[in-house]
């Protein structure tokens, strides 16, 4: 696409191997009118920059899993990101419990996690994330977004925890603030 993708009805899907939904503006608005009934099935390729808030409306077949990213002022080196949601079980967390203000965080909830990528590596600058997870129950007393440090590390705690909150029906979220790096990111308990 040259610059808006506009979801108002139905579900696009992709091939994960070869194929993604790209939008070249990096303009918040590029991505508009998303919801649990529209959004991307497979592999979301989005412009990005400094200062500026984008959703990533992903999810796979029947489940809608919106990341939203914030970037900072100094958010430079990245230019394109590729965002998806991955069916499954979630990040393991180790070690566990992972200790995030006080609290332990030793599970992660079902249904998948969301793989951000990135065209190149952060330069400078930083940004944040919260996550949505649909159709999930509220196991949890309280949420954190855990990262995997590498493709092939563990997850860690976030660089700042945010804030979390249970939405009708069946939503949870979390977000966190000041990752330098992009990876695997899920939700823990």
């Amino acid at each position: 696409l040259n610059s808006f993708l506009h979801l108002r009805e139905g579900i696009v899907k992709t091939d994960r191997t070869n194929g993604k939904v790209q939008v070249n503006s990096n303009a918040t608005a590029a991505v508009a009118f998303h919801s649990d009934q529209s959004y991307v099935s497979g592999i979301l390729n989005r412009a990005v920059s400094s200062s500026t808030v984008y959703d990533l409306p992903v999810g796979i077949d029947a489940e809608y899993q919106l990341a939203t990213l914030t970037t900072d002022a100094s958010f430079s080196g990245t230019s394109r990101i590729d965002a998806q949601f991955i069916s499954g079980p979630g990040l393991e967390v180790v070690p566990a419990p992972n200790i995030v203000k006080g609290t332990s965080f030793d599970e992660t909830t079902a249904g998948g996690f969301w793989r951000i990528d990135p065209n190149a590596p952060l330069f400078f600058g930083s940004f944040g994330l919260r996550l949505n997870k649909s159709n999930s129950s509220p196991i949890g007393i309280e949420f954190v977004v855990v990262k995997r440090g590498t493709a092939w590390a563990v997850p860690s705690g976030p660089e700042v925890h945010e804030d979390w909150g249970l939405a009708p029906p069946n939503i949870i979220w979390a977000s966190a603030l000041g990752y330098t790096s992009f990876s695997d990111f899920d939700i823990a308990y």
